[in-house]
């Protein structure tokens, strides 16, 4: 999985300067990769390294996704 969300990420920078309908999708799915490759990263750790971090777990779904802005 770690390739293919390699793979997803290098094309999303490669269409990030497209303003077409295909350029859009690819960084749209592109950053859905790496949310939840983000999230999945993050719910593994344990409490305590969460803490060590300055994070605590109900954070992550909104460090993840974008939603603490």
């Amino acid at each position: 999985m770690a390739t293919l969300s390699t793979e997803f990420v290098n094309l999303g920078q490669a269409a990030s300067e497209k303003t077409g309908i295909v350029g859009r999708l690819v960084n749209k799915l592109a950053e859905s990769v790496v949310a939840a490759r983000t999230y999945n990263e993050l719910n593994a750790l344990t409490d305590a390294q969460l803490r060590d971090i300055g994070i605590y777990r109900n954070d992550i779904t909104n460090i993840a996704f974008g939603k603490n802005k």
